[in-house]
């Protein structure tokens, strides 16, 4: 079972009683309550905060025999489409260094001169969310090197084919079908910080491919 299944399987076994649910209404209605809620949600946003948090995750799970890497993305774009043809999703398509280079080289298809590429990337397990009509979707993260989105941003083909790899990525993966027809270009949503987790024997919670494609 992988990282997906199981995750999902969590929440499908997530049950809140009536009676948990009315304890935390009634401790939202507490002013002090809110104010210490208020006061965690501030301290783990910080900054400085959150480098200790990393550092401090990082050697506990290092002693466990687990190599963690905190990938802070920055923004990039938004690709609007649907999944199975029947429900809303978003791939947010994000930028870091630590993922690899694309890199390329000359090929020669049919007559023509091009070139091949082989485009790294990484996959977050998928999340529900609500639009901005608070409509339940599905939101998928792909992450690429700044070198992959900067040349996607000058080149409308490389674009196409950066699209085609995160579509693919996330079908192949997470076996679901993404209805390209429906595909939009959207501003990025607010960035979050993913952890990515590399096991000594086995790789769980990254999924990082090099994708080729023929640019001509």
């Amino acid at each position: 079972m992988d990282v997906y299944e199981r995750r999902r399987n969590d929440w499908e076994d997530f049950d809140v009683s009536r009676e948990e649910l009315r304890n935390i209404t009634d401790c939202l209605k507490k002013e002090e309550f809110r104010k210490l809620l208020i006061e965690y949600a501030e301290e783990v946003t910080d900054p400085d905060n959150r480098k200790i948090y990393e550092k401090e995750i990082t050697q506990l799970e290092k002693e466990r025999g687990v190599d963690v890497t905190f990938v802070n993305p920055e923004p990039g774009y938004v690709i609007k489409t649907s999944v199975d043809g029947d429900r809303k999703c978003f791939l947010n398509i994000s930028k870091n260094e630590v993922v690899a280079r694309p890199t390329s080289q000359p090929s020669y298809e049919q007559g023509h001169r091009g070139l091949q590429w082989s485009i790294p990337y990484t996959l977050i397990p998928p999340r529900y969310d609500l639009d901005k009509k608070n409509v339940r979707c599905v939101v998928y993260d792909v992450v690429f090197h700044p070198d992959t989105i900067y040349l996607a941003s000058k080149n409308a083909r490389f674009r196409e084919i950066v699209n085609d790899t995160a579509m693919d990525g996330v079908e192949s993966n997470f076996k679901v079908y993404l209805s390209v027809r429906t595909t939009t270009l959207l501003p990025f949503r607010p960035r979050r910080v993913w952890k990515r987790e590399k096991y000594r024997d086995s790789l769980e919670l990254e999924v990082s491919q090099a994708w080729s494609k023929s640019l001509r």
